[in-house]
């Protein structure tokens, strides 16, 4: 049972992984195509965090198996050490482009429009007038940053299942 959930739990894991880099990839496309991000890549992110909570659950529920009587004698081969260089590399990305995205906000967590002007906004205070483009660019940075660090939990996750 322990080895089931370890591959249902792995399994979810890639499969979260996969919708965070359809929507990163895509979020670079629909800004030199559309100019802004459809609805429907936002909505990637809802089934990747289910993907990714499931498998901390099948993790978790292992791990429980593990310590009882009904040990599973073969474990689940993951390679680690390729795993391990790709998950510090998303990690590292992620942090990147959390950085990008706060310098070019200027710490702003939504947007809005007041008086027939783009603000960023940071809860309810204004923090400074944008234009048009940048007003429709801040999806895409909350996607960008959502997506590479769902992408990062999931390949670290991962390499956990497997020990």
């Amino acid at each position: 049972m322990q080895y089931h959930l370890q591959r249902i739990g792995a399994v979810l894991c890639i499969v979260a992984f996969v919708f965070c880099a359809v929507s990163h990839v895509a979020s670079f496309f629909c800004v030199r195509l559309i100019g802004s991000i459809p609805s429907t890549l936002t909505c990637l992110f809802l089934p990747a965090f289910v993907c990714l909570f499931a498998a901390a659950l099948c993790h978790w529920s292992a791990g429980k198996l593990r310590g009882s009587a009904h040990k599973s004698a073969r474990g689940m081969r993951v390679p680690t050490q390729y795993l391990t260089m790709l998950g510090c590399v998303l990690l590292f990305y992620a942090i990147l482009i959390f950085i990008l995205e706060y310098q070019t906000t200027g710490g702003a967590t939504s947007v809005a429009i007041l008086h027939g002007q783009y603000m960023y906004m940071y809860k309810s205070r204004v923090i400074r007038p944008i234009t048009e483009h940048e007003f429709m660019l801040f999806p895409v940075l909350v996607s960008r940053v959502l997506s590479a660090w769902i992408g990062a939990m999931s390949v670290w996750l991962v390499i956990g299942i497997g020990d």
